[in-house]
């Protein structure tokens, strides 16, 4: 995987846990899985690596525990509106709030 980022190639994996050993500054955790996303996510924390999730499931289970430990680790963990449904809420909620009113 490292030799592959080097040149700028893409990569895909089954090991949703590698990209916390390799050489990358931020890992994003958008699977939707509770425990896919939260083993993912904890891998990235204790790997040194920035974790933003995008996983609505694993934020509503262990986000406080995911917090508290990326904060012990000086790392930090940012927490998203969520998967495409959280996403278009956010988007009508925007547009709502910004319509023109003549």
């Amino acid at each position: 995987m490292q030799d592959a980022l080097r040149k700028g190639q893409p990569v895909i994996t089954e090991d949703g846990e590698l990209p916390a050993r390799v050489d990358v500054d931020a890992v994003v955790e958008a699977t939707g899985s509770l425990d896919t996303g939260a083993r993912i996510a904890y891998a990235s924390i204790l790997g040194k690596k920035h974790t933003i999730m995008l996983n609505v499931e694993a934020d509503v289970m262990v986000g406080p525990i995911l917090a508290s430990t990326a904060r012990s680790a000086e790392w930090f963990i940012l927490f998203a509106s969520g998967d495409q449904p959280g996403s278009i809420c956010e988007l009508y909620d925007w547009a709502r709030t910004s319509v023109w009113k003549w």
